[in-house]
């Protein structure tokens, strides 16, 4: 209350967060602000490759092991199922929350020495590129890319997934869920 003597501050009410008032003299008791980031999920790929592959060609990147899926909103499955009333196709996230949803996607390309090849990852929306990075590769072990960004969805029939690409020679994406991932979250607005 602005003094300089102690006094006690009653308590507040369920939610309510402690706080300074406008003039900076005085605790208050304030509605808490933000809100809630779900649904999430994190998956990787730790033992299934794509398998032989065409150069010049997009390919959906098998996802199968979920690290967690709050929400059950991701389908680490090979075949489309119905999560939370949405039609969720194979490896791809389908939030039942509409808003905008922060994403990303690593791959790290098996083999030796990868020589003279472009190579690329894409986050696509309903097949449609969203999200994407590409880089020319001189030469390199195991090389690695990512792509990061926000993808708004209806929550009702919008859905991502992770796509990977060689230009010139096919070569593997690495199997290790720790480098070849895909996740995202949604952003409290």
């Amino acid at each position: 209350t602005g003094s300089t003597t102690l006094a006690k501050l009653a308590k507040g009410t369920a939610g309510q967060v402690l706080q300074m008032n406008s003039g900076a003299s005085a605790p208050e008791w304030a509605a808490s602000s933000g809100g809630v980031n779900t649904p999430y999920f994190r998956a990787g790929n730790n033992s299934t490759t794509l398998g032989s592959g065409s150069a010049g060609t997009y390919y959906k990147i098998p996802m199968h092991v979920e690290r967690f899926d709050v929400g059950g909103c991701y389908n680490h499955t090979s075949g489309t199922v119905t999560l939370n009333g949405i039609s969720t196709p194979s490896y791809s996230f389908a939030p039942n929350v509409a808003g905008k949803y922060m994403c990303g996607a690593s791959i790290r390309v098996v083999g030796g020495s990868v020589d003279s090849t472009f190579f690329a990852i894409r986050i696509r929306k309903n097949t449609n590129e969203e999200i994407y990075n590409g880089i020319d590769q001189e030469s390199g072990y195991y090389p690695m890319i990512q792509c990061h960004g926000v993808v708004e969805m209806n929550g009702t029939s919008d859905y991502i997934d992770a796509a990977y690409y060689v230009r010139n020679n096919w070569y593997e994406i690495y199997n290790n869920e720790n480098t070849t991932y895909f996740y995202a979250y949604k952003l409290i607005e």
